[in-house]
């Protein structure tokens, strides 16, 4: 039976009485000034680019490698470096060095060294080619402002940059300064906006869409669809050479103004002139010669991307990169910093640090990488947690509730007593054990003993959240409000009974002044009691992720999804902490030994403890 809000408030009085309010006092706020060492995935090469120097640039998931003459890693650049991105689509070479496109945009780079340097940068929608008119270059080289820049942008369409104007080329929209943040899509067809690369080829401007075919403006002329491929088509690149304008999409290989030939590859993602021959790569059937020609090929199957430049060719693959120099191919001598870059928890018991992964499992950090811990679990982890009582680690994923301690794994499911065999979220009890979180409900859960919070006939939906505050009260953060429960009082808190502004709740955390709520677009709200009534402030700080909130010392931490930040949990006054590798932040853990980890969806970083005063 639920209890009344009168006396459930005074129990919360009574507790906040017998504390301290010392969460309401600020220690100073800011960054750490170190260089941060990051830890990311190489995987979905979907760029890749040999220079004259001899080394190999390539565009990842987990961001920009640099692979040295000899086919070693040499360097990772991501988003910490000042990229468009860590998340990396496209390259080209120009004059004055790199342009690399990125999920934000696009950068002019030149590498000096194992130095990188950013000479100029675009802000746009996800770039998934360029091109660099030099045409006109006569031999006093014109500076890069002053060159039409031609960006394929996955959603935006087509535009063009000159000097410190962004126009479209695939809609009406007149030029417009570069410092407006945002264009809109360049046309009402969403799939004409979805530009895929971009090329010159016979003094005409070409672009490919994926799933509007293949388009071309012609000097002075207006632009028009080149009808010998079909109007839905999904195409994906472009590549010139003295014959012909190569174009490679799904249906398989083709040419400009020719449409399809005959092939039987399709899922193609790009081809490019190999040792004289044209090849061409797949998505699932690897790299194979046009006409079958005799070219020595390494055995591949889920293909990404290939170029040749300066008598040298690369492949990138979902995990790998190859690349030919003389006649053989080698595979790079790749490293990388973690399992996954897309992280959905990050705990630490002192002395080690465990990272989970949104579909790669759990990972230990051992030296200077996260290696997979050797565990029969499901991949696709929620939440993590360490035992208070005997250092176990306690795994939340999508088919369970898994305890792991020192070689033995235990495994929970709705059979074994959970509401939901989808756990979601974790809180360690100190008396040990954890309080989980599932897609139907709650459940306490220590050793083999499992009770189920509100006897099972409390209907809480989806359970985003769980805190435990020190009078033994059970919180749950749903997607259908808050919840109280302690023994049998249940209380309902959420937008209808005013203490909300949106229901989803993300996160908690639990301090002597209040209990402090995350929520999925309603920001941050500290709930407090006088006795009589609770009382709600809203703190702001956006859009909360998943265990987002976290009190270290006097200072509140957020991970959300615009980054991490911190703040004083009395009002609104929030500030920027250390920047992760991606934008998405999904947690922020001070390691014990005075470093931070920034979890992101795109890999995480750790900073050292700073230096400065």
């Amino acid at each position: 039976m639920a209890a009344s809000t009168q006396a459930i408030g005074l129990a919360w009085a009574l507790l906040l009485l017998a504390s301290s309010p010392a969460q309401a006092q600020s220690q100073a706020l800011g960054k750490s000034q170190s260089k941060p060492r990051v830890h990311t995935s190489l995987v979905e090469f979907d760029a890749c680019l040999p220079l004259a120097d001899g080394r190999v640039l390539a565009g990842s998931a987990g961001g920009l490698v640099v692979i040295d003459g000899n086919d070693r890693m040499q360097r990772v650049f991501t988003q910490l470096d000042d990229l468009p991105g860590t998340r990396i689509h496209s390259l080209r070479a120009s004059s004055e060095g790199v342009w690399v496109g990125g999920e934000a945009g696009a950068a002019l780079i030149t590498l000096r060294g194992s130095a990188l340097q950013v000479k100029r940068r675009i802000d746009t929608s996800p770039v998934r080619g360029m091109w660099i008119d030099e045409r006109l270059a006569g031999a006093d080289e014109r500076p890069a402002g002053e060159k039409d820049i031609y960006l394929a942008t996955w959603g935006q369409g087509l535009l063009r940059v000159h000097g410190d104007a962004i126009s479209s080329v695939t809609g009406a929209d007149a030029a417009r300064p570069l410092s407006q943040p945002t264009l809109p899509p360049a046309t009402s067809n969403a799939a004409t906006a979805r530009v895929t690369s971009v090329a010159m080829h016979d003094g005409a401007l070409w672009w490919t869409t994926a799933g509007a075919g293949l388009w071309m403006q012609a000097a002075g002329a207006p632009v028009r669809r080149d009808e010998s491929f079909s109007d839905d088509a999904v195409l994906w690149s472009l590549s010139a050479d003295d014959t012909a304008l190569w174009v490679a999409g799904e249906e398989g290989l083709g040419q400009a103004g020719r449409g399809l030939l005959a092939s039987s590859m399709h899922s193609l993602r790009g081809s490019a002139n190999v040792g004289g021959e044209r090849v061409a790569v797949s998505f699932g059937a690897g790299a194979r010669a046009w006409r079958d020609a005799h070219v020595d090929l390494p055995e591949l199957r889920f293909v990404r991307s290939i170029a040749s430049a300066q008598g040298v060719s690369c492949i990138g693959t979902q995990d790998e990169l190859w690349i030919r120099r003389k006649g053989s191919w080698d595979r790079a001598q790749l490293q990388s910093g973690a399992p996954a870059n897309d992280i959905a928890a990050l705990v630490s018991d002192g002395t080690r640090t465990y990272l989970g992964g949104f579909d790669k499992g759990v990972s230990v950090l051992q030296g200077d990488r996260f290696v997979p811990v050797d565990i029969d679990i499901d991949p696709h982890v929620n939440a993590l947690a360490i035992d208070s009582q005997d250092g176990a680690l306690w795994i939340a994923t999508s088919t369970g509730l898994f305890r792991y301690r020192e070689s033995s794994i235990d495994r929970f499911t709705k059979r074994s007593g959970l509401p939901s065999r989808h756990v979601m979220s974790l809180a360690a009890l100190p008396e040990g054990g954890v309080l989980a979180g599932t897609a139907a409900g709650a459940a306490i859960v220590s050793g083999k003993e499992i009770e189920t919070i509100g006897g099972g006939h409390l209907v809480t939906g989806n359970v985003w959240a769980v805190a435990r505050s020190a009078d033994g009260a059970n919180w749950l953060g749903t997607t259908r409000g808050l919840y109280r429960v302690r023994g049998t009082e249940v209380q309902h808190l959420g937008v209808v009974s005013g203490e909300l502004s949106d229901d989803w709740v993300m996160a908690l955390a639990i301090a002597k002044d209040g209990v402090f709520v995350g929520t999925y677009k309603g920001g941050v709200v500290r709930l407090r009691s006088d006795g009589k009534r609770i009382r709600a402030t809203a703190l702001g700080a956006g859009w909360i992720n998943p265990g987002g909130l976290h009190w270290d010392g006097s200072i509140l931490r957020a991970a959300t999804m615009h980054g991490a930040l911190q703040g004083n949990g009395v009002d609104a006054d929030w500030h920027d902490l250390e920047p992760g590798p991606g934008i998405d932040t999904t947690a922020y853990l001070p390691d014990g030994e005075g470093a931070t980890w920034v979890a992101t969806r795109r890999g995480l970083a750790r900073y050292a403890p700073s230096t400065q005063p």
